[in-house]
This record gives C-alpha cells, structure tokens and sequence, in this order.
C-alpha cells in the first residue's frame, strides 16, 4: 500500500490481491467531492473489506463503524470475505457493537453523506 496527501486528505492506493474482487469494487464505486473536485471512492463494504485484508487489530474499530452505516451490505462483505480468506477477521468487526466504537455519530453521518 502506498498513502499519498491530496492536500490534507490521505489517500491509499493498493495492489489488487484477487483481481475478480477488485473489478467488483470498481464496479460498485461512489462519487465523493474532494477538495472541490468530483472522485471516484470505494464504497464502505470495500473499504472493510480491504482493511480486512490488512489485517490489522487496530482497523477493527474502523470497520465496526463502517457495518454501523445505514445499508451497509453485509451479504456482500461475508461474500466476499469468504472468497478472500479473510472471513473470520471481519466478523471481529462485526462482532464489535457500534457503542464501543468510540466514534460520533455525526461522523458517521459525515462519512454517509460524502459517499453519497
């Protein structure tokens, strides 16, 4: 993974682990103004999946959020997460109760209405 700065925006690129996957993702991808310009962003089942695929401990309050998301498809992350191996991880993140997310949900309405 390599993280860039659009001006104060992180923005993450990284190599495709199943490319079947990936063409999924890109298929069902937002849009999002950043910065004042109108971009392409991956919707919040993709972005916990991929987090997923790290593996890290410290993203599973991240991904707890994002399944707290109104919508948020979880056929398609146990899908998905099946196929990738990475299914028992991400049930940790769904097992995880959005209260002890430490997150507002103000936030979370932020992160809805920018993937909208």
């Amino acid at each position: 993974m390599v993280r860039l700065l659009l001006g104060h925006v992180p923005v993450d690129f990284v190599r495709p682990k199943d490319v079947e996957y990936v063409k999924a993702a890109f298929r069902r991808m937002g849009r999002a103004d950043v910065l004042g310009k109108r971009v392409a962003v991956l919707l919040p089942e993709d972005v916990f999946l991929y987090k997923a695929l790290a593996r890290r401990a410290r993203d599973l309050p991240v991904m707890a959020d994002l399944s707290a998301l109104r919508g948020f498809n979880r056929r398609y992350v146990e899908r998905w997460g099946r196929q990738l191996g990475i299914w028992s991880f991400a049930r940790r993140a769904l097992a995880l109760s959005p209260d002890a997310s430490n997150v507002a949900l103000h936030r979370l309405a932020r992160v809805q209405k920018a993937l909208r």
